[in-house]
């Protein structure tokens, strides 16, 4: 299987991660993850489940995509799931994402990501990555084990897209975007 790893670094628009001098801001309220439990990549390549992700995390730099309709490029090709690290912060919520090709919609899929700080996924997700405390101003709560979850959308059949039109809600996140397939047309 084919996999092709988006770079949503043009997209960041959120400071997920704090470190002791830095604060970052997930949630709005001053709550973020511990940047130092993030995986310290020199590519950014992280794997999980066995698909490769792009996870970055440095200090007061945003780090993830907070869901306010952006659109989001990708090569035009034929593919056969949508793979993402994310989470949703104040609630689990889902959405639906559309997938443009050449400006005209063809399909819409539903996304759904569960609370960065649940026990357990509402939406069938796996564990991307959970630390061990949640930082709160200047200080760790250790009592909270945020997660960034992995949610992946299989589509009925394979589909062929140019852009991801991402929801307007900003209480979901996306961290990170992997796409399968990515066949070229012929």
């Amino acid at each position: 299987m084919e996999y092709f790893t988006v770079d949503l670094s043009p997209y960041y628009n959120n400071i997920g991660c704090s470190y002791p001098n830095a604060q970052g801001d997930f949630t709005g309220f001053g709550s973020s993850y511990p940047g130092e439990q993030f995986p310290q990549l020199d590519k950014h390549v992280f794997e999980v489940q066995s698909f490769p992700f792009i996870l970055f995390a440095r200090e007061r730099q945003p780090n993830n995509v907070e869901f306010f309709s952006q659109r989001i490029a990708v090569p035009q090709r034929v593919y056969n799931a949508m793979n993402v690290l994310g989470a949703s912060d104040n609630g689990s919520f889902y959405e639906y994402i559309t997938f443009y090709r050449l400006g005209e919609a063809t399909a819409k899929y539903r996304l759904g990501l569960s609370d960065w700080i649940a026990d357990s996924p509402r939406f069938e997700e796996k564990e991307g990555l959970r630390c061990t405390g949640l930082c709160r101003s200047d200080k760790m709560i250790n009592t909270l084990n945020p997660v960034i979850w992995m949610q992946v959308i299989r589509f009925q059949s394979p589909l062929v897209f140019d852009e991801i039109l991402l929801p307007d809600n900003m209480c979901m996140h996306m961290f990170s975007l992997t796409l399968e397939g990515g066949e070229e047309l012929v």
